[in-house]
């Protein structure tokens, strides 16, 4: 059974931030502590593509992950609500990359922040050539540890509302948005 994942992190070392935003998209989510300078949070009803109502609201820094495990994943990255960098490569029947607004320049950007990789590295892994490959390299953990980003990306949001609702102390640093 595939594992699917969707979350937002905002570049900020201030969760406060992240909850407004949520508020201002008019969106319910889960804001988790800042870590490696990103506050990641799920939103409710994701798509694996960014929501308007999010990017619109956003005013900083903003990255959207998803991962669909053995059938692809993807990021946008956007500064002040504007798309700047974006990449999705799907292998559900034969290796597929969208990649016309991918900027190398950006994601080195994101990745020098972290430093613990390179851009020629990740970009090693980005677009495998068969699906047997993908699972191989696993393009995605490569790219949420590259930039730095927190266990929780790998998080689905029902898994957390369920797990939040039925023991919110397992989860008291996160700060749930409705």
């Amino acid at each position: 059974m595939s594992e699917f994942s969707e979350s937002y992190h905002l570049k900020t070392g201030q969760a406060s931030e992240a909850v407004e935003l949520l508020r201002r998209a008019g969106v319910s989510g889960f804001v988790f502590p800042p870590e490696n300078g990103w506050v990641t949070f799920l939103a409710v009803d994701g798509k694996f593509v960014p929501d308007q109502r999010i990017t619109n609201a956003n005013q900083q820094a903003l990255l959207h992950f998803h991962s669909c495990d053995d059938h692809g994943w993807g990021f946008s990255y956007f500064e002040a609500g504007k798309p700047v960098c974006s990449f999705k490569c799907d292998w559900t029947r034969k290796v597929k990359v969208t990649d016309s607004q991918y900027s190398g320049a950006v994601l080195e950007q994101l990745i020098a922040a972290h430093g613990t990789s390179t851009l020629v590295a990740v970009e090693a892994v980005l677009r495998p050539s068969s699906f047997e490959r993908a699972m191989e390299l696993r393009p995605a953990e490569v790219f949420v540890s590259a930039v730095g980003l927190s266990r929780s990306a790998w998080l689905p949001f029902d898994q957390l509302a369920d797990d939040y609702e039925s023991s919110p102390r397992h989860y008291p640093d996160v700060v749930k948005v409705e």
